[in-house]
């Protein structure tokens, strides 16, 4: 009755979704999204190399006979998600989604967009104030969407008319957010109408709603009970979070977090599993660090003329918002703490093979920072896994093991899926 649980040891975008789609792909027929939403992206790739980024979706959709479920932990935008079900055909078969999962809504963006984008550098998304919501026990869920929709409508309606006549904002600003939101949706809004926030919800969003409500009528249930009952049926289930342990809303960055829990505790709350269904916890580490939004980040590179050059060369933008990532240094010190909150078994580092694009290899280790000879690996897509076998590579990873006290260390390398040596 194996249950593995992959968790980013970082900040977010350490590479979770390549990790989680081999698994997938070598051993797993469930694939469970515990926490976030729509935010955050998994990128992946499949064995000709071709990209695929999900958003809210959990990374088992490239595999048909793969059952995938989005846990009650995770907030929806029901029309985002309509579109990436759509671009992936993921039928009801292939995915299941919690009926508790909390709403985003229009209102929820707005306060986003109006507060927090400005203030810690969100991505507006609407995931922190649909979370507020939820725990002041004033949202609506999934299950209210498709079975009291006129509930949905009249608490939608209400609150983001309440905002629009807060004095916060003047009412020029508040318009100009609103017709933007409005545009990235697809709406059309003439905020020069004296009732444009009414003729929005009633001619617009809600007749998309009504739409919605039927189609995820044959999406939802009770993910917790379909859980257990793929535990009890011995399959095997690979559970996955959108950030990492250094956003967890508890944790010690706090403002600058996320607005759920990417942690193993979160794992326990969002999907009623308990810890004794757990049999192995993998930590997913970057050999160097990045991060979107405002908030402390040590072992931040000192921006000079070749970081943008060499955040292209690695790629490093957020799969979600396109923003530039911050770069950083990798951090053992982290990664060790990341791994006591966890209670991580294996580690895999991932991308392996971009230390060849670093002007210099260097990590942090109580709290001295050390340079050691980096390694090149010139082509990740022709290599044999015998150039893994490296001497500066087998010296970092005995390293690790010493400092971090664990004894399985798996590499990744490349984008194409088994482009991954386990138990090195």
């Amino acid at each position: 009755m194996p249950t593995k649980v992959v968790i980013g040891l970082q900040w977010g975008d350490e590479g979770k979704g390549k990790v989680v789609d081999q698994l997938v792909h070598d051993w797993a027929n469930v694939v469970v999204r515990y926490q976030g939403g729509p935010n955050a992206g998994h990128t992946i790739y499949n064995e000709e190399g071709k990209k695929f980024v999900t958003h809210a979706l959990p990374s088992g959709v490239l595999k048909n006979e793969c059952k995938n479920i989005i846990a009650k932990g995770c907030v929806i935008n029901p029309i985002s998600l309509h579109k990436e079900i759509k671009e992936f055909r993921a039928t009801s078969e292939m995915l299941r989604i919690s009926d508790m999962s909390p709403l985003i809504l229009p209102h929820h963006v707005m306060i986003d967009k109006l507060k927090y984008q400005t203030k810690i550098g969100t991505t507006a998304k609407g995931i922190g104030p649909a979370y507020a919501d939820y725990i002041s026990r004033d949202n609506k869920i999934m299950l209210e969407l498709c079975n009291c929709l006129d509930d949905v409508k009249n608490y939608s309606y209400n609150q983001l008319r309440k905002i629009a006549e807060f004095d916060v904002y003047s009412k020029d600003y508040f318009k100009s957010v609103f017709e933007k939101y409005a545009i990235e949706n697809g709406f059309e809004v003439n905020v020069e109408s004296e009732n444009y926030i009414k003729d929005f919800m009633y001619n617009q969003y809600f007749p998309v709603l009504e739409e919605l409500s039927e189609f995820y009528s044959d999406y939802i249930e009770d993910t917790d009970l379909l859980l257990q009952q793929y535990y009890n049926e011995n399959r095997n289930i690979i559970l996955e979070g959108a950030q990492g342990w250094g956003l967890d809303v508890w944790g010690r960055s706090y403002p600058n977090v996320t607005s759920s829990s990417p942690n193993i505790g979160g794992v326990l709350t969002y999907t009623g599993l308990n810890h004794k269904q757990i049999d192995e916890v993998i930590g997913v580490v970057k050999l160097y660090k990045s991060k979107v939004g405002s908030g402390s980040f040590r072992t931040e590179w000192v921006e000079c003329d070749r970081t943008d050059e060499i955040r292209k060369a690695l790629g490093e933008y957020g799969a979600t918002t396109g923003r530039p990532r911050r770069l950083g240094w990798l951090d053992l010190d982290e990664v060790k703490s990341a791994c006591q909150t966890n209670g991580i078994d294996s580690i895999v580092f991932t991308r392996v093979d971009s230390v060849a694009l670093l002007d210099e290899f260097k990590f942090k280790l109580g709290n001295n920072i050390y340079e050691i000879d980096k390694w090149s690996i010139n082509d990740p897509d022709d290599m044999q896994e015998d150039e893994l076998i490296q001497r500066d590579i087998i010296y970092f990873v005995n390293l690790v093991k010493t400092n971090l006290g664990l004894k399985n260390i798996h590499l990744s390398y490349g984008k194409r899926r088994n482009q991954l040596k386990w138990n090195m």
